[in-house]
């Protein structure tokens, strides 16, 4: 690579020690790299990158299915497999079209916002159409021929995505820790504070982050259907900037008030008649956070994270 000169504003940094990374596909931090900001000064920094000698694991899904052989309707399939896990996964497998087969029928029985970190299986005997009107032996038949069934390495160039040049790479991204791995960020959103607010699409909890500081709250949601699958989704807010979430798997509906920070929870209405549940945590016993719904209570957990060590935010 060519040598080239980047720079980051002074008025987005502010003064103090900072770990320097690089992401060039095809490439690596050749050792590590820091650089000390001080209040109206400059830092500079010499970082040199090396070519990897495993491009595979620098893939993303977008340059899995620009590289593997196939047809537009065959990759479409693994659409249906990225809610899940990474096409990393299914690229390094070496399962032939019979074991794919038996792949696809116990995917069918997860529900679709679950991680290797934690799966979450659909409550009793229920399953999904993990084919989406598609032939299944056909698609095993083609992922047999494009994984590692049949040779030791890829019989394809891995290819990478064109590098951003000119203006588009003048933007900047912050991404920020959170303090559990399980966490899946969904349906984001800013109160008129400036606080950010999501639901956690893997766990029954709705999270607050302080984007100046990285503190994060959690608050839980707690579970009405026990068995089914936790998946909150935040729909909206209200004139009183209180979000409303939905739990969809669990078929509840949850109102989050932040003055008392506790919910009101119910479910949609059956034959016309609408099961509901509401409580207050008053002022003066707020200081532990409480989600109710009928006769379950839980306390939520405060938790911290630092913005030094970045973490990507996805669903």
């Amino acid at each position: 690579m060519s040598a080239r000169r980047f720079a980051f504003p002074a008025a987005r940094l502010e003064p103090g020690h900072y770990t320097l990374k690089a992401r060039a596909a095809g490439y690596e931090l050749e050792g590590g790299a820091a650089a000390d900001v001080a209040a109206g000064g400059e830092a500079k920094a010499e970082l040199k990158l090396r070519k990897v000698k495993n491009l595979a694991a620098q893939l993303t899904n977008a340059e899995w299915m620009l590289s593997m052989p196939g047809t537009d309707e065959q990759k479409q399939f693994l659409l249906n497999c990225n809610g899940c896990h990474t096409i990393e996964r299914i690229m390094k497998s070496s399962y032939d079209a019979d074991g794919f087969m038996q792949i696809f029928q116990r995917m069918a029985g997860y529900y679709p916002g679950s991680t290797p970190l934690k799966p979450q299986r659909l409550a009793g005997k229920a399953t999904r159409d993990v084919e989406r009107g598609g032939n299944g032996r056909k698609t095993a038949e083609w992922l047999a021929t494009v994984n590692l069934n049949q040779q030791q390495t890829w019989s394809f160039p891995l290819k990478t995505l064109p590098r951003l040049t000119g203006r588009s790479t003048r933007v900047i991204i912050t991404e920020y820790d959170l303090p559990n791995p399980l966490i899946q960020p969904h349906d984001v959103m800013l109160d008129r504070e400036g606080q950010v607010w999501y639901s956690d699409f893997g766990q029954m909890f709705l999270g607050k982050m302080d984007p100046k500081t990285g503190k994060v709250t959690q608050y839980p949601i707690p579970v009405v259907k026990p068995g089914w699958s936790e998946a909150p989704s935040i729909s909206s807010s209200t004139a009183d900037d209180n979000p409303w979430v939905g739990v969809m798997y669990q078929s509840a509906i949850a109102k989050f008030d932040k003055k008392t920070r506790s919910s009101a929870c119910g479910q949609p209405p059956r034959n016309g008649t609408a099961t509901a549940a509401s409580s207050a945590t008053s002022p003066s016993r707020a200081r532990t956070p409480t989600t109710r719904c009928g006769s379950r209570t839980r306390t939520a957990a405060t938790s911290t994270a630092s913005t030094s060590s970045p973490t990507r935010w996805r669903t």
